[in-house]
């Protein structure tokens, strides 16, 4: 089955439309990962191995989300019953328009959080560390699917670079020395390259130190996790007991 059959049977008009004008596939997509990969699997003619890989990066995002999502379940509940019951009394009060501004101020700085935090800022604690190692996983992937496909070292650090992450290749270097003067690989990951590039597996070497840091990322991610709820626990309990202490301290006004 040609490229262009299996666009038509996906039913994806923009990729169709950019393949029958002559351009790479690759350019219709937005995803810098994913342009990455494709792109690489047009340089060394292996759609199908970069199709894989997508579909292996897309599973596991997906299985992030949802995992992601179960757990903030419970932490975003009691962050809105902080936010909107304390103020309910402003309905009978006040009416429904003072009470919606005063909690209006809040769900913003909350929602707007929840975006900003999407974005994975490489600066924040748990998120910057969680995103960097992502990305290096990546890389050594991207790194592993070229040097399989026997691209040049030089050519090869080029094109992993479209997957997010740049790291200048040193004509005579080798791989590991190269990896080394980036700064950007713990002592494990190039020991393990240096352990490929001596044995000669050096692709499968690169994808196992590549699951290394996806597990590192992980990792981080559910410590994350686990410490919302206690957050949420903490947050309601200094809610309860400021509105406790407002209530007992005008009855012995």
């Amino acid at each position: 089955m040609s490229l262009l059959q299996a666009l038509a049977l996906m039913k994806a008009p923009d990729l169709l439309e950019t393949v029958k004008a002559g351009r790479p596939l690759s350019e219709a997509l937005t995803d810098p990962y994913e342009r990455g990969i494709v792109r690489i699997g047009e340089e060394t003619g292996r759609l199908d191995r970069a199709f894989g890989e997508l579909h292996r990066a897309l599973e596991e995002r997906r299985r992030q989300r949802d995992e992601f999502r179960s757990r903030m379940m419970y932490p975003i509940v009691v962050l809105h019953a902080v936010i909107l019951i304390p103020p309910i009394v402003m309905l009978v009060t006040s009416g429904p328009l003072a009470y919606v501004k005063a909690v209006a101020p809040a769900l913003t700085v909350v929602y707007g959080a929840y975006a900003f935090l999407r974005r994975r800022p490489p600066w924040l604690p748990i998120v910057g560390p969680y995103a960097r190692a992502l990305n290096l996983a990546r890389f050594l992937r991207a790194l592993a699917f070229l040097w399989d496909a026997g691209v040049p070292l030089a050519r090869a650090f080029d094109l992993a670079a479209t997957v997010g992450i740049r790291v200048d290749y040193r004509p005579g270097a080798t791989l590991r020395e190269t990896l080394e003067a980036s700064g950007r690989f713990s002592p494990m990951v190039l020991g393990a390259v240096e352990v490929g590039e001596t044995s000669g597996d050096v692709d499968g070497t690169l994808r196992k130190a590549a699951e290394v840091l996806e597990q590192e990322a992980r990792g981080r991610l559910d410590v994350a996790l686990r410490l919302l709820p206690l957050a949420a626990i903490l947050l309601l309990g200094a809610v309860t007991a400021l509105i406790a202490i407002g209530r007992f301290s005008a009855l012995y006004r």
